[in-house]
């Protein structure tokens, strides 16, 4: 080929194309992967959810329980959470909790602020039976009585069957009234009670009620 100028073109410098087509076909063939799998990519994972809070620890039976300085306190607590671990409040929940009952019962009882009865439900259990009413214009249940009769129950602060009386009136001082054969404490604030029957100076029955 001849230039206008009348001079021979230089040919074009196929070694140095020869050695940069390589490196860009590279080039572009890294975009074009990347690219892929950016658009391929699979969406974060979510965060873990946060873990449940620990639930407080529940007493165990035979493990000593920290009394409390005053007396009074010590009854309404003993009234309040007779056993360990404590009854639960519903019906449902103690099934849930100890099993199927030895068997029931269950009786009408009045209820001064309506025409309807109310229903007492006993549950029985080795060494104990628990009551619970239900309130007939209110849907509503309440534990209402517990009686212990057998030492394997376990009390607040080894109150149990079987201990002696005077373990008794040294942990919670003397009872609101007392029979030759019993000793009765009452709420501070309710008329809520415990009574401690006695056979020879030994508990042989709780009932709170």
């Amino acid at each position: 080929m001849i230039t206008p100028t009348g001079h021979r073109a230089h040919p074009p410098n196929r070694g140095l194309w020869l050695l940069l087509a390589p490196l860009v076909l590279l080039g572009a063939g890294l975009t074009i992967s990347e690219y892929l799998r950016a658009r391929n990519a699979a969406p974060p994972l979510p965060p873990a959810p946060a873990p449940a809070p620990t639930p407080k620890p529940v007493p165990e039976a035979g493990k000593p329980i920290p009394l409390a300085e005053s007396i009074t306190e010590r009854v309404d607590l003993l009234i309040y959470d007779a056993l360990v671990p404590p009854i639960p409040k519903t019906e449902k929940e103690l099934i849930a909790a100890l099993g199927a009952p030895a068997r029931t019962g269950s009786r009408s009882v009045p209820n001064q602020y309506s025409t309807s009865a109310d229903t007492l439900r006993t549950l029985h259990y080795l060494g104990m039976s628990v009551d619970f009413l239900k309130v007939s214009h209110t849907g509503g249940e309440v534990p209402s009585g517990i009686t212990v009769t057998g030492p394997k129950v376990w009390v607040k602060w080894d109150l149990n069957v079987g201990v002696a009386e005077k373990k008794v009136t040294t942990t919670l001082g003397s009872p609101r009234s007392r029979t030759a054969t019993s000793l009765t404490y009452e709420y501070s604030v309710a008329p809520s009670t415990v009574t401690f029957h006695l056979s020879n100076g030994v508990v042989t029955k709780i009932v709170w009620s």
